[in-house]
């Protein structure tokens, strides 16, 4: 009851949607609708316009606001837009009742007047005209026992739609008099929001709450009857009007369809049906494929990797006689690179023609084409000072390895001093360097390095925007050992931006100290583009972007319909599982998407409000390869559901049914794989994982013998001494005999005789409708050669020897000669080579019937 109520509520309660599907039976006309429409919008503007105040008065908050292309607003907007909807909603729903409880007039149709001037073959048109109308158009006095009120109420409603509509303009004219630029924008973007809502959400949920109420309240449907025409009335304007001696048109008979045509015309029915339903199907994955290829490369381009190499020149391998990152070995040398390679790449002072730069042009990076957004800084983390207890050695100070849960997070005065500080050391330029600062106030995340997982907090040393000032700063922090042996990782830290391409790049260059000592060097360098909006292309990829966001709600929906219907047996289809993991990672990159655009929002206001201060991108830059990579599955998940439309051939079929046999055999056999991974990968470690870089811990181990099992040769690399040589050998010749060649020919052994009891098996019905491709080409070729193809299925063969048997037995049964029995059973012999064998048994069984009756 209540899809059916749903379904014929939807276009008469929803006011936009009725305009264009209006119930034929109706006392509430289009116009009439149209009017109502007209009104809610004026409402919308003035009761939007009345949450405004003046731009003077009003503190705006613009850094949460989200921009999408030309369209900005903030969830103060959505906010209002909603709760405008909801309110204008009500007086037009008064409307509405008006127009749709008042009686109608009876209709009467006036004759027009043929001008008398008119040339008179204009006056025979004419004349045959208005008698065919009084012919065709007949009065349909609609008679619906809701329609209460008088016929007077039907011009109150129309009053009120006047008086709506013109107040609302006049105040909506007198409130942009105080209005600027800016507030009129918002407001402008405030009621697109909530047209928008009033069509997208309240009036769909006001159909499903009037559905709900009449499912619940009433247990029968309203019908409209249909319309009773008078006959007789007909009947007698056709004999005045219409034309006398008619020949009427002898229709051809046609012999009854037989059996056998009944199955081949319902068989090919069922193909194109099924051929209509795959090509929408694979129409729309490609289509929806093209959708996120689109969202997906203008998220990655070419400049990308342009911008990443002008990092990695510049900062990381500069020519001589700049230092180079890796060459760093210890804390001077980091010092020194700090000083010499990256201050003077992210500071220039002079151009290529050694003429000073303008303070314009000194705050862009050097080449003077990526501005520095914001000054950089020094991030350290510091593990704890704890107690020791080893044999032979006794108890002592120690400082273990870095753990986010046990990092140091005291404050200290220079040299790492205890606090209280003094006076002269409270007035120096890197106080702040000595003093914790948590992650959440900076907003800070976690970043993985070579050694170990670090957090997102530390002690902070902030450089200035001024290439002197930094100078200073970093030259006074070394003279106080800020880097000691507490000291695991720095972080130096800064964020560039192209203008050229629109694109920024936040670079995080890692120094890691080990408790072993010495410096492992490692480099972040992400380069993203939050806002993708800007230019043609921009506005281009906006449309894809909501046309995604309008085909993932449309997939929910269906899919929420399909499993309402089927439970918990729409998983039982592989089909199914792929789809519903292909919405739910939909609906994951919709959030992450919003909180992208969220956090740079937000950066972007900081950087605004104060340039002279350091800005994190790093949690923008997270949500943003998150969204990538979340893209990236996504579209792995389209593609592979193409495949889906492939299975609609015999090829592909037996593929299918093939893997899905072998998913049973497949958890024993990835069970036995991981066994012999994990045995050679503990071998591998204890051999020479004091050597080799690959073999450094199990899971490293793991990782370089899997990829071996892939053909990759760098697996051997084990940096063993010649003393080992002979160890060597060894393991290697096991993994190869024992890995490659023994689980390669094991996973081979398993196929084929997966594959051979597949051949055994009868084919089933599914796989002999699986011709759709072939019945596509050969529509195709009848459409442009207009010659007709030949539509056969597998079993019209079985079907046509199973005609000529009975006619073969028919001939038996009619023939009493027995000479002309013999030939009957002669031609019966001779289709036997087509017939399977239990086919062959039936005739024989009959025939051997006949042959007793016959004697």
């Amino acid at each position: 009851m209540f899809m059916e109520h749903a379904t014929s509520q939807i276009t008469d309660e929803h006011i936009w949607l009725s305009v264009l599907f209006r119930p034929v039976k109706s006392n509430f006309t289009r116009v009439q609708r149209v009017g109502c429409c007209i009104t809610l919008l004026f409402l919308c503007m003035i009761s939007n316009a009345m949450f405004f105040e003046t731009g003077d008065n009003k503190d705006r908050q613009r850094a949460s606001s989200i921009e999408l292309g030309p369209i900005k607003f903030n969830p103060s907007q959505v906010y209002i837009s909603l709760v405008c909807s909801v309110l204008t909603a009500i007086p037009v729903y008064v409307i509405m009742m008006l127009f749709r409880k008042s009686k109608q007039k009876p209709w009467e149709r006036k004759k027009k007047k043929i001008p008398h001037w008119l040339p008179n073959f204009m006056r025979e048109k004419l004349e045959f005209s208005q008698k065919l109308e009084d012919i065709l158009v007949i009065s349909d006095n609609i008679a619906i026992k809701d329609a209460i009120l008088p016929t007077w109420c039907v011009y109150i409603g129309w009053f009120l739609v006047f008086v709506a509509s013109f107040l609302a303009c006049f105040f909506i004219i007198l409130y942009s008099m105080e209005w600027g630029k800016d507030l009129s924008e918002e407001w402008l973007t405030t009621f697109f929001l909530s047209f928008i809502e009033s069509l997208m959400f309240v009036d769909p949920f006001k159909v499903l709450f009037l559905a709900v109420i009449a499912g619940i309240l009433l247990k029968t449907l309203k019908i409209n009857r249909p319309t009773k025409y008078d006959l007789k009335e007909i009947t007698d304007m056709t004999t005045k009007h219409g034309k006398i001696k008619i020949e009427r048109r002898q229709t051809s008979s046609y012999q009854p369809t037989q059996d056998q045509d009944f199955k081949h015309i319902k068989a090919q029915k069922l193909r194109d049906n099924q051929m209509k339903n795959v090509i929408k199907e694979l129409i729309l994955n490609i289509l929806f494929l093209f959708l996120l290829s689109c969202i997906l490369y203008s998220n990655r381009d070419t400049q990308s990797y342009n911008l990443h190499t002008y990092i990695q020149d510049n900062f990381l391998d500069p020519p001589k006689p700049y230092r180079m990152y890796d060459k760093v070995i210890q804390s001077s040398h980091y010092f020194e690179w700090m000083n010499k390679t990256a201050l003077p790449a992210l500071f220039p002072e002079t151009d290529y023609r050694g003429i000073r730069m303008t303070a314009t042009q000194r705050r862009f990076s050097y080449n003077s084409a990526n501005l520095k957004v914001g000054p950089p800084r020094l991030r350290q983390v510091r593990a704890r000072i704890g107690n020791c207890s080893y044999p032979y050695i006794g108890h002592t100070t120690c400082i273990p390895a870095y753990e986010v849960m046990g990092e140091d997070t005291g404050n200290y005065c220079p040299t790492w001093k205890p606090q209280p500080c003094s006076d002269a050391e409270e007035s120096t330029l890197t106080i702040d360097a000595w003093k914790f600062t948590s992650a959440t106030s900076i907003w800070g995340a976690p970043i993985a390095g070579l050694l170990t997982l670090y957090g997102g907090g530390g002690y902070i040393a902030n450089l200035d925007v001024n290439k002197i000032v930094s100078t200073e700063s970093l030259n006074e922090i070394f003279k106080n050992r800020w880097i000691d042996r507490q000291t695991r990782a720095v972080f130096f830290e800064f964020t560039l931006y192209n203008i050229d391409i629109n694109m920024f790049v936040y670079v995080s260059i890692l120094t890691e100290f080990p408790e072993t000592g010495g410096v492992v060097t490692y480099e972040n360098i992400f380069p993203f583009r939050p806002s993708q909006h800007e230019g043609t292309l921009g506005k281009f990829i906006l449309v894809c972007e909501i046309v995604t966001m309008v085909y993932i709600a449309v997939s929910v929906i269906l899919m929420g319909i399909r499993f309402a219907k089927q439970k918990w047996l729409f998983f039982s289809k592989f089909w199914n599982i792929v789809e519903f993991i292909m919405v739910g990672v939909s609906l994951v990159a919709m959030v992450f998407y919003i909180l992208r655009i969220q956090y740079t929002s937000q950066a972007l206001a900081a950087f605004e409000e104060n340039d002279r201060e350091f800005v994190n991108f790093y949690h923008v830059v997270i949500w943003d390869y998150a969204f990538v990579y979340v893209l990236g599955v996504l579209v792995t998940i389209a593609t592979l559901r193409l495949l889906k439309a492939m299975a609609y051939t015999d090829i592909t079929f037996k593929v299918f049914s093939v893997l899905g046999q072998t998913i049973k055999v497949f958890p024993g056999f990835a069970t036995f794989i991981g066994i012999n991974l994990l045995s050679f990968s503990s071998a591998g470690y204890f051999l020479f994982g004091r050597t080799g870089d690959p073999y450094k811990s199990v899971i490293t181990c793991m990782e370089t013998m899997f990829v071996g099992l892939m053909g990759d040769p760098t697996f051997k690399t084990t940096g063993a001494e010649v003393a080992m040589s002979h160890m060597e050998t060894i393991y290697f010749s096991l993994f190869v005999i024992g890995v490659t060649i023994l689980l390669t020919n094991l996973f081979l052994a398993i196929l084929m005789d997966v594959m051979n009891r597949s051949i055994e098996d009868p084919p089933s019905k599914q796989e002999v409708d699986m011709n759709v491709f072939s019945y596509m080409w050969q529509s195709m070729t009848r459409v442009i050669t207009g010659k007709q193809p030949d539509y056969t299925y597998r079993y019209k063969e079985e079907n046509d020897v199973t005609r000529e048997d009975d006619q073969q037995m028919t001939y038996v049964t009619e023939y009493k000669d027995p000479s002309k029995l013999s030939m009957s059973l002669l031609n019966i012999k001779q289709f036997e080579t087509k017939r399977p064998f239990d086919q062959k048994m039936s005739i024989y069984e009959k025939l051997s019937s006949l042959n007793g009756t016959i004697e």
